[in-house]
């Protein structure tokens, strides 16, 4: 027994996956700015002993969770070109 979805709720199901993708996307970046404070924070405070290629931990930090959030928007993309046919 196959159970089809109409494409109302084909459409709702889509759209809370758009919305859970917006929510993953927001935690990336609160993410990224917190961790990046923390980091030059424990930098500014140790500046004697770390080495000078330390202070680049932070933006390697925020590309990487820009890569990511790259990743989840073609994503969207994705289910919002299904969407719209």
């Amino acid at each position: 027994m196959t159970n089809k979805l109409s494409h109302l709720d084909q459409f709702k199901m889509k759209h809370e996956e758009i919305l859970q993708h917006m929510r993953e996307i927001s935690r990336f970046e609160i993410s990224a700015i917190v961790g990046s404070g923390a980091i030059y924070a424990w930098l500014l405070l140790n500046k004697s002993l770390v080495p000078q290629a330390a202070w680049f931990i932070a933006p390697i930090l925020i590309a990487l969770c820009g890569l990511k959030c790259l990743e989840i928007s073609k994503r969207i993309r994705i289910i919002a070109e299904y969407l719209r046919r």
